[in-house]
């Protein structure tokens, strides 16, 4: 039912074509549906300074840098395609309640986590309802803003749409010159599962911001 809620198709072959807003065109990639499922909270942040020649001119210089800053924080990435830019999302990640991460593997589980340190734990993990809290990150390059809609969303749905990106920067992006408008924009999607029984849903609203969100997940150079 939501498997197709952010792609034009759920297979690879589901491609639309990079186009800037004279026309140019750069690579064929999934295309994100627009507009976008309305995040839990969102940031526009300034480009990174991308170096000198072509880096420092087109859409590949910041699109690179975001990748790598991505990678070496362990993330995963999925490139997509968005009105006059690209976009990026991260796989899932489990965090605490004040946003930091979980320690090693349990950073990337799926669902909550039971920590079988005590009897009274063992129990509570076979008979007992367990809270778990995830996020993902969506990060869009372009000179459009972008637009978003009421639209249902799960973690389920993300790790399938994750699977339709391509997992490296486009590199005809190198074509497509950098404008005085492109931002990045920053959307923090949030879940919440209160029990073992009950579906992960999207946080409406949360406490934590987006320049923590950021910080915690080391990737603060974002939003000095």
């Amino acid at each position: 039912m939501y498997a197709c809620v952010l792609t034009t198709s759920c297979k690879l072959s589901g491609v639309a074509v990079i186009d800037d807003q004279h026309g140019r065109s750069a690579e064929r990639l999934p295309a994100l549906v627009w507009p976008l499922p309305l995040p839990t909270s969102r940031l526009t942040l300034r480009l990174p300074t991308s170096g000198t020649g072509t880096a420092a001119t087109t859409l590949f210089g910041p699109a690179s840098q975001l990748n790598t800053l991505l990678r070496d924080h362990a993330f995963e990435t999925a490139w997509y395609t968005v009105p006059h830019g690209v976009a990026v999302l991260t796989n899932i990640e489990q965090i605490n309640d004040s946003g930091q991460a979980l320690a090693g593997p349990l950073r990337w589980e799926s669902g909550p986590v039971f920590r079988l340190n005590s009897a009274s734990a063992y129990i509570r993990a076979l008979f007992g309802p367990s809270a778990g809290r995830f996020r993902a990150f969506l990060f869009i390059i372009s000179d459009a803003s972008p637009s978003y809609a009421p639209t249902e969303l799960s973690p389920e749905v993300l790790n399938s749409i994750k699977t339709t990106g391509e997992d490296s920067v486009p590199a005809a992006l190198s074509s497509m010159p950098l404008q005085d408008g492109h931002q990045i924009h920053c959307l923090v999607y949030e879940f919440r599962r209160t029990a073992t029984d009950t579906p992960s849903l999207l946080l409406k609203t949360s406490e934590i911001r987006v320049k923590e969100h950021l910080r915690l997940a080391g990737l603060d150079a974002l939003a000095p």
